[in-house]
């Protein structure tokens, strides 16, 4: 809790103390971090970083819907308002706060008029963080798969629009229904997370090592998950390595049956339209509606069609 420093009375006057709280103060204290110590020539010892995240975003968002001001803000948590402000500024990580503090942060969130399912997203927009903030930390440096955040579980959309959320500018859909601030925003502002030149070309890079370094099949969710972030790369580089991609998978799909071959040309087809490409599939359809419909027969054709549509959805945003 930040004290409160009483005021000085008048000779012969007693202190009055302000009234207690009797609130469980949320405690503004940031241990050191991991992050406060990084290695020289590491982004983070260029200078000070303002990269404001997914979770700080949301934050400013999930109070403007509410219509808190930072000052109210503070004073419903028992903070100065420089705390909210520096969380909302990247000053202050909002990750430093013990788990229990982050527990009543929401708890109080919720009693000043906070929805609910925004701050059900807090969770997947903490952990969209770390995946960015790992990959810009390694850059070209490759991570052991068994360690990397991209190859543990299977990432659902509502997790990654918030990783693409920096580079699309797109609202993710699960916060689209936040009702819109009550006062508009003064100076300028962010309105989604954001990196800078270098830091993205730092996280790109990250995704193409980690893509050819795991080109086995014990390493295909890790290396699917890269590929599908790379569609999101605006370089030209990296739009022809997706298509050399998706050669060598079909070059690697020899069996029309294979799933894992095919799951593997339908992801680098997939990143292929999120980068521009009107026509992911190209001159592999035929091959591909034989892949897909034992023999090229009709049921074959609309799974292709049914694909490459999804793909050109994807990649109009």
């Amino acid at each position: 809790m930040v004290p409160v420093e009483g005021r000085t009375g008048h000779p012969g006057h007693a202190h009055q103390p302000p009234p207690p709280d009797h609130r469980r103060p949320i405690s503004p204290t940031i241990p050191p971090t991991s992050h406060n110590r990084r290695n020289p020539g590491s982004p983070a010892s260029l200078g000070p970083r303002r990269r404001i995240t997914a979770k700080v975003e949301l934050l400013k968002l999930i109070r403007e819907s509410a219509g808190l001001t930072q000052a109210r803000l503070a004073e419903q948590l028992n903070l100065d308002v420089a705390t909210v402000q520096g969380w909302e500024s990247s000053r202050r990580p909002l990750t430093a706060l013990r788990a229990a503090d982050l527990v009543r942060l929401r708890s109080r969130l919720i009693r000043c008029g906070a929805a609910p399912t925004a701050l059900a997203v807090l969770d997947d927009a903490i952990e969209a963080d770390l995946i960015i903030a790992e990959a810009v930390e390694a850059g070209e440096r490759h991570i052991d798969r068994d360690e990397h955040p991209l190859g543990a579980t299977v990432h659902q959309r509502t997790l990654t629009n918030l990783i693409t959320w920096p580079f699309t500018g797109a609202l993710p859909t699960q916060l689209r229904d936040l009702p819109p601030p009550r006062a508009s925003r003064r100076g300028p502002v962010s309105t989604r997370p954001t990196l800078d030149d270098h830091e993205r070309t730092r996280f790109f890079d990250h995704l193409l090592v980690t893509a050819d370094a795991n080109p086995h099949e014990d390493a295909a969710l890790l290396r699917r998950q890269a590929i599908y972030l790379l569609g999101f790369d605006t370089r030209p580089t990296t739009a022809e390595w997706l298509h050399a991609e998706q050669l060598r998978a079909l070059r690697g799909a020899d069996r029309t049956d294979h799933v894992p071959s095919w799951v593997a040309v339908r992801s680098s087809a997939v990143a292929l339209a999120h980068s521009g490409n009107r026509d992911p599939f190209g001159p592999v359809a035929p091959v591909t509606t034989f892949a897909f419909g034992r023999e090229g027969g009709a049921e074959g054709i609309d799974e292709y069609l049914l694909v490459k549509y999804l793909a050109l959805a994807l990649g109009q945003g």
